[in-house]
């Protein structure tokens, strides 16, 4: 669309924002200035197209200006906002003098052409430091943007489909052609992924920081945490009881609780279903260190299950 002195009037004094048209009150060459103001073409670009006026007050929509002196060639623009980001950015400018309170007040304008043949997408994060040293992030790598109100969001849920047919619509008219065009495929794969969110992950996995002298352990029959919670309570009649935690392994039960009659999983070893274990019962109970157990290679697979997924078998009661 041809950029002329009566459109960019008309845009000025608008009133109003929308999904094609956005106010900035100032552009000062800055690393800040221009990464957000990419950020926005990007989402125009991929929107369907859209104005950037600079030069009239977000809010109060007031046309405040430029100095006259400002000047940027368009293919600066188009050079600078590009070399972030895959797809082609197609722009015009025009620079348009207006009057204000008996000033020549200059208002830069901006059209950003819709995409054709691919989506307009970062290829790198757009990290800034603002002028207090803060680091702050205009767009991400990867993400797909687009406008929605005022505003440049990134896109989500049915919004990757609305930007895939307006995306194959005017590219079909740019090549007068009804094909899809394989950028366009490979650009909106990206729709089955998850949607990029910042969030504060919570969790109550706390460090080891003592454990006991020995582990005990013993021959079983049983091979599955649920074979023992049903065997004992079998054996006691309620399921109201206290088990610790424990290790199923290799036909053996550990746990870091002696096998006596304080201790539910004693029912679950291999005996003669006794409550309690005999003296030649309790032969058949072994121990050893903690320290050697974590050592010894021959355990080495029970190592790996408690330091790579942690599934020790807690009773709930």
């Amino acid at each position: 669309m041809e950029l002329n002195s009566e459109l960019a009037d008309e845009l000025i004094h608008r009133g109003f924002e929308a999904p094609n048209l956005d106010y900035k009150l100032e552009f000062d060459d800055s690393t800040q200035a221009w990464m957000e103001i990419a950020k926005d073409i990007y989402g125009m670009a991929n929107y369907g197209g859209g104005y950037i006026v600079i030069g009239v007050e977000d809010g109060t929509f007031t046309p405040i200006g430029l100095n006259d002196t400002f000047h940027i060639d368009t293919q600066i623009w188009i050079d600078r906002v590009s070399k972030w980001s895959s797809g082609k950015v197609s722009l015009s400018y025009f620079e348009h003098m207006v009057a204000i309170k008996g000033k020549k007040r200059k208002f830069p304008v901006l059209y950003v052409h819709g995409s054709i043949g691919s989506l307009v997408i970062p290829k790198v994060d757009g990290i800034y430091a603002t002028k207090s040293g803060e680091k702050k992030t205009a767009f991400k790598q990867g993400s797909i943007y687009t406008r929605r109100d005022t505003s440049t969001v990134l896109a989500t849920g049915n919004e990757f489909w609305q930007l895939f047919w307006s995306l194959l619509r005017r590219t079909a008219e740019s090549v007068g052609s009804t094909g899809t065009p394989l950028e366009i495929l490979s650009a909106l794969s990206r729709k089955s992924e998850p949607d990029v969110v910042e969030e504060t992950l919570w969790f109550n996995l706390f460090p080891v920081v003592e454990l006991p002298d020995q582990i005990y352990y013993a021959d079983t029959e049983f091979r599955y945490p649920m074979d023992i919670y049903t065997r004992i309570e079998e054996k006691i009649g309620s399921k109201n009881y206290d088990a610790p935690s424990f290790l199923l392994e290799d036909k053996k039960i550990y746990s870091f609780s002696p096998f006596d009659e304080n201790n539910p999983l004693t029912l679950c070893i291999d005996t003669k279903s006794q409550r309690f274990l005999s003296t030649e019962e309790r032969s058949r109970i072994s121990t050893i260190s903690t320290e050697q157990w974590l050592k010894d290679e021959m355990s080495a697979s029970v190592r790996r299950r408690i330091s790579s997924t942690t599934t020790i078998t807690t009773c709930m009661t």
